[in-house]
């Protein structure tokens, strides 16, 4: 059996074409039992498997966004709700592993990241949750996967994408120096962005103002991280603009758990990068773009300079975007607390940041591009 679709099926919760997506992709892991366990119970209620089938048509038929925004049947019972998005998805997997294949990815490479990806998504549910399942978050991660707009590589996720930061890149085309510059938007006296976690004094902001001439570029450079408050003219003839909001870029998502450091890191992100030309010529990528809160100059400070985290945030440009200061929860500390002083303490990371915490700091997400 090359493709669950071999099998003939009735429904989305059909158990035999679970059991043979379970066998091609292995999709389920641990959770198989919980998935065929719900599929039974779901089978029993006509009406509630008639949505099922009828939204996982229409998201196979889709785009991703279209596919983001559906609402999803609700029947009270949470470890049900819960697996409902996973029956939706399971019958676009055929036809994305199909879509890969078509852009040069092997079968095999596909099926391992596949079934990774899902493993991880029930797994993360039910850390987050308490029950086994595909929540809405995770829906919307899966969802890239099921159109071919994401691969794995090596222990990263590449996504490719427009640059949609309010940002450009300046290159001086004497000493190759660069630094982002800030389009628009309203930033805090520190640098960050204005409306983050601590940056909420709106008497301290102020405003950026960007323009462009013939022969200038007026604007407010980005200096390790944070925008400057004052404006800067930059003349053309020594600067050159190397990235604009719009241009073609490889979007990174770092997955939970990896290993940052420098050998792996590298090569993964240029052969990355070498794959993504390859499988979509369509786009011309200009660099890797990333948005996260391992980019915070302050795990530098917390970790030293010569930490893999710190390493590799220093590979990339950075620059502020509003942000909660919670990015870290889920992946320094795996589930909620009830509050600040009940995080775990288990590594000096842990004990750092919970520190900073209560005391009202916060590590933020940052932008940040590999030229």
């Amino acid at each position: 059996m090359n493709n669950a679709r071999d099998t003939i099926i009735s429904s989305a919760v059909d158990i035999e074409f679970l059991e043979a997506l379970s066998s091609c992709y292995s999709l389920f892991g641990e959770y198989k039992e919980e998935v065929l366990k719900t599929a039974l119970i779901i089978s029993e209620n006509r009406s509630l498997t008639e949505m099922i089938d009828k939204l996982a048509e229409y998201v196979k038929k889709s785009t991703c966004n279209e596919a983001k925004a559906i609402s999803f049947p609700e029947t009270g019972d949470t470890s049900t709700d819960l697996m409902i998005p996973l029956f939706i998805l399971l019958p676009s997997v055929d036809s994305a592993v199909d879509l890969y294949e078509k852009r040069g990815f092997s079968r095999h490479e596909v099926i391992s990241f596949l079934g990774d990806d899902f493993r991880r998504c029930l797994s993360l549910t039910k850390m987050n949750n308490g029950n086994a399942g595909i929540d809405k978050i995770y829906y919307g991660w899966l969802c890239l996967y099921m159109k071919c707009e994401i691969f794995d590589h090596g222990i990263f996720n590449f996504q490719p994408q427009k640059f949609n930061s309010d940002m450009i890149v300046l290159k001086n085309r004497r000493t190759d120096d660069v630094f982002p510059v800030a389009l628009c938007g309203k930033y805090h006296s520190s640098g960050l962005a204005s409306g983050s976690a601590g940056c909420t004094d709106d008497s301290s902001s102020f405003e950026v103002v960007y323009s462009e001439t013939e022969d200038l570029f007026n604007g407010h450079p980005v200096y390790k991280g944070k925008v400057s408050s004052s404006s800067q003219a930059f003349k053309k003839s020594e600067w050159e603009c190397i990235l604009r909001k719009g241009d073609d870029v490889l979007g990174l998502h770092i997955p939970r758990g990896v290993k940052l450091t420098d050998e792996n890191t590298k090569a993964f992100l240029k052969s990355g990068m070498e794959k993504a030309r390859r499988a979509f010529p369509e786009y011309s990528f200009k660099c890797i773009s990333c948005h996260s809160w391992l980019l915070d100059p302050v795990l530098g400070d917390i970790l030293g300079e010569s930490s893999n985290i710190a390493v590799f945030a220093g590979n990339f440009l950075r620059f502020p975007v509003k942000s909660n200061g919670m990015g870290i929860f889920g992946f320094v500390f795996p589930r909620n607390y009830e509050s600040f002083e009940d995080l775990p303490e288990s590594t000096r990371l842990q004990r750092e940041l919970k520190k900073m915490y209560i005391n009202g700091r916060y590590i933020y997400v940052y932008g940040g591009v590999i030229i």
